[in-house]
């Protein structure tokens, strides 16, 4: 399983990332309707890959005991 976190973390990494590259540049050098569009890409690319991150936790999560979701609560 920590393999698998692992490269999730790595996949979110690389991902945010690169879309903050693209914002970052395309503020920069372009700033004509060109520019906008590699702007709406980066944020696209950017949700996008924290929408899937947050996918795969609840995915993990919903895996575990009830218990092990919320330590605090006790029954």
């Amino acid at each position: 399983m920590q393999a698998r976190k692992f490269w999730r973390e790595l996949y979110l990494t690389v991902t945010v990332g690169i879309a903050l590259i693209l914002i970052v540049a395309s503020a920069l050098s372009l700033r004509d309707l060109v520019g906008l569009g590699v702007i709406a890409a980066g944020v696209f690319i950017a949700v996008l890959g924290v929408g899937m991150y947050d996918q795969w936790q609840d995915r993990e999560l919903a895996k575990l005991p009830v218990k092990a979701r919320n330590p605090r609560r006790r029954s």
